[in-house]
């Protein structure tokens, strides 16, 4: 029950957040969006920064779609529980020549990891 609801509490604060971001990573071997998990030693709080095509494109964190807009989005989560492994499915939604793109990747990551996702690609 404590997993779920962290996890949940993780996921509310994640979408209504929104601001600048850092952008970086590898590409996953599917061809998807670049994701890269940086270590971090800030208490046990992590950030998702999100690399987008489109300043309007819509972004789901777990099919909750995130009230943030830009090309540049960044999330913080309050202190997270250090034993644990986050996993969260973000999709990102935008046109583009006239035509709805829509990709989707899965990051992974434990408390004070700091993940970037990049769907400019």
């Amino acid at each position: 029950m404590t997993k779920v609801f962290g996890g949940l509490a993780l996921c509310a604060v994640l979408v209504l957040a929104g601001g600048a971001a850092w952008a970086g990573g590898e590409t996953d071997s599917k061809g998807g969006p670049m994701v890269k998990t940086t270590p971090t030693e800030k208490d046990k709080e992590s950030s998702i920064r999100v690399f987008l095509p489109s300043a309007d494109a819509k972004l789901y964190f777990d099919d909750m779609l995130t009230k943030a807009s830009g090309t540049e989005r960044s999330f913080r989560s309050p202190a997270l529980d250090a034993d644990m492994r986050y996993t969260y499915k973000l999709i990102a939604r935008w046109v583009e020549n006239g035509r709805e793109v829509t990709h989707e990747t899965k990051i992974v990551f434990r408390a004070g990891e700091d993940v970037a996702v990049d769907f400019r690609r």
